[in-house]
């Protein structure tokens, strides 16, 4: 298995939109995007991922958008703006040899697992079942939410049942 390195602080973080944009929802979506400043991230996002529609864009350009983060040397992560129902028509417009050569973090939940079933299955490549970036809206940071962005960063928290749920 490929084990990408994790982004330290001052790296970017790319953000594409394989399935839905973030458009209904863009203060929310800032908001999660401050948290991932604060911590010394930088963010890039695609063409798509302010879209207000689901899905983002037409499969080839979702696919297309995807790739150009894996191939861009400035990104080190690779993350889903969000969830929604049309990932699995990217898929076939995923490069997967682009992917093997130049192995990255990909973290994303809900619809994005159809990539990472790709990339860790196909690819012998690690992803994170975690966090979208919309993930991290809530004030204060619920305890789950700093366990998912202590992850992004390489550390394993302690897990254990919370006292809410998202």
């Amino acid at each position: 298995m490929i084990y990408p390195e994790f982004p330290q602080s001052g790296d970017v973080i790319g953000i594409c939109a394989p399935s839905a944009g973030v458009g209904s929802k863009l203060d929310s979506f800032d908001l999660s995007l401050d948290t991932l400043h604060e911590l010394g991230f930088e963010t890039y996002e695609t063409e798509s991922v302010r879209a207000d529609s689901c899905p983002s864009a037409p499969a080839d350009q979702r696919g297309y958008e995807f790739n150009s983060l894996f191939a861009d040397p400035d990104i080190s992560m690779v993350m889903s703006a969000s969830g929604g129902d049309y990932t699995m028509e990217m898929l076939p417009y995923i490069d997967q040899e682009l992917l093997r050569s130049c192995p990255k973090w990909f973290s994303g939940y809900s619809d994005p697992t159809s990539i990472e079933m790709l990339l860790t299955t196909k690819l012998d490549l690690a992803s994170i079942y975690g966090a979208n970036a919309g993930a991290w809206d809530w004030r204060p940071l619920h305890e789950f939410q700093e366990n998912s962005l202590s992850v992004l960063c390489g550390e394993i928290p302690v897990q254990h049942s919370y006292d809410a749920w998202a």
